[in-house]
């Protein structure tokens, strides 16, 4: 295990790593001093929040764990299928790690352009399905994530997992549902450090060779971890 950080740094010390490169894109495509929704803000994540940035964010998040979401300038306890925000009030809204959550993600996006301005974006992160780290959680059984990974997680002070669906979670699919919502979309395939595999320093390095492999080309660009996705309401 203490082989880890230092292949981390050998391999990863001077690239920048996929949050930050997600937090970036955020700040990019989100004019300074918007107002800014984050959905599914759980209790937040500082290296993502736009605190900083934007002239109101807003933390919102359908469980309790909300109270201690302290990155926001505003807490919503509330569901991101029916939105309790005016029309076209908000300039962006973040989905971090929440589309694979999705029962219906049609509806979500539905909401997510009744409130935007025109021209308005919705920026997210989110699980790619062909990434072998999604295969092997998509192929798990519910009862595996319920006894043993909410019980990992609890362990560490962290909040239950919520159910996965991956029902948008293909460039195909999430490009289809969201045109279909009235977005044009722009995704980026993305696989940085492989930190899912940083138990072990064998399982890392193969890690290591897997991100190196399809950094290499865009053809195998679709077997990236992770899908960026800036919809723009059109």
């Amino acid at each position: 295990m203490f082989l880890v950080p230092r292949l981390k740094a050998k391999y990863y010390g001077d690239r920048v790593d996929g949050t930050t490169r997600y937090r970036d894109l955020i700040r990019a495509e989100l004019h300074k001093g918007a107002v800014i929704v984050d959905i599914g803000a759980g209790r937040g994540n500082s290296r993502t929040a736009v605190k900083d940035h934007a002239r109101l964010s807003i933390a919102l998040e359908p469980s309790d764990a909300i109270v201690s979401n302290d990155v926001a300038h505003a807490r919503l306890k509330a569901n991101g299928y029916a939105l309790p925000i005016r029309d076209q009030t908000i300039d962006g809204v973040t989905l971090d790690y929440v589309v694979e959550h999705l029962e219906e993600p049609s509806i979500l996006f539905s909401e997510v352009r009744r409130v935007l301005k025109a021209g308005g974006k919705m920026i997210l992160r989110t699980p790619n399905l062909f990434h072998y780290v999604t295969c092997g959680a998509s192929l798990t059984p519910q009862w595996f994530h319920d006894v043993v990974v909410h019980r990992l997680r609890a362990e560490n002070g962290r909040e239950p997992l919520w159910p996965t669906y991956y029902r948008a979670n293909s460039p195909r699919r999430l490009r289809e549902l969201l045109d279909r919502c009235g977005f044009r979309v722009s995704i980026q395939m993305v696989e940085a450090e492989p930190s899912y595999l940083a138990f072990a320093a064998p399982a890392f390095l193969v890690g290591v060779g897997y991100e190196r492999l399809v950094n290499s080309t865009e053809t195998l660009a679709i077997l990236r971890s992770n899908m960026f996705a800036v919809a723009t309401k059109s």
